[in-house]
């Protein structure tokens, strides 16, 4: 009698159509919005982020000194970041029996989480803000779009993890 050999699936990196990455970039964006908009209200009331930069650059590459700087000079983009981070996940479920929609809100919110230290560092490079802006979206864009693709995957195959 001949055992049948049970195959793994191979991952690769999903194809995504421009409409699937304009959905995906706004809802990696919506933590970062909260944040911006914080951020401007710090600025306004006790300049906080040209603080909070020119103390970062100061320090320079230091992951701790980042932190305590940023809950320090920029607590009301902390609170923003939050906030877009509870928005995010509340839209997830709602949309929760609507499988894409609600991979991408779980996607787009892993992807912010996981470069949320790269982001946060950047300060230290000396960037001007929109490029660090950009570039943090583009980190969140890219690690939501690899982890949509590994949601997707194993929607498809559940039955491939456990055999």
């Amino acid at each position: 009698m001949r055992v049948p050999i049970m195959q793994t699936p191979t991952w690769r990196f999903p194809t995504a159509r421009p409409a699937h990455l304009a959905r995906l970039l706004a809802l990696a964006v919506l933590p970062l919005a909260g944040a911006v908009a914080g951020a401007l209200i710090d600025e306004r009331h006790h300049l906080g982020f040209t603080n909070w930069s020119s103390a970062c650059r100061t320090a320079g590459f230091a992951f701790g000194s980042v932190v305590t700087f940023s809950f320090e000079l920029l607590p009301t983009a902390i609170v923003g970041l939050l906030a877009g981070g509870l928005a995010l996940q509340a839209l997830g479920f709602a949309l929760r029996n609507r499988a894409p929609h609600a991979d991408l809100c779980l996607a787009a919110h892993a992807g912010c989480a996981l470069t949320m230290p790269i982001g946060s560092s950047l300060c230290a490079l000396s960037l001007p803000l929109p490029a660090m802006l950009v570039t943090d979206a583009m980190l969140a864009l890219v690690a939501a779009w690899a982890l949509s693709g590994f949601a997707r995957r194993l929607r498809a195959a559940p039955d491939a993890l456990h055999p």
